[in-house]
């Protein structure tokens, strides 16, 4: 679905984003957004979201790699579960 409303720009360059695009894109109040223009002149808008620079290192692309291979195993039975810590420790000692 596809929706076009006009806006008036105000003062300091603002405008509204309004509620049936807001909508359509699923932007909310406190959200970052993008804007970018093309080579045909169209400005684009992109909801973006903004990770905390302490935790950016789980969304690199080595961190997701881990992640999916981690998945992976789990999913396919290469995991084993413990009772408690002692059994878990008497494990890594005992290889």
């Amino acid at each position: 679905m596809s929706a076009k409303t006009l806006v008036k720009v105000r003062q300091g360059r603002q405008l509204s984003i309004p509620k049936v695009i807001a909508d359509q894109v699923g932007v909310q109040t406190g959200d970052f957004v993008e804007f970018s223009v093309g080579e045909d002149g169209v400005i684009r808008l992109s909801v973006k979201q903004v990770v905390d620079k302490n935790q950016a290192w789980f969304f690199s692309s080595e961190w997701q790699k881990k992640e999916a291979e981690a998945s992976g195993d789990i999913s396919s039975g290469k995991t084993k579960t413990f009772e408690d810590s002692a059994s878990f420790l008497e494990w890594l000692r005992d290889g």
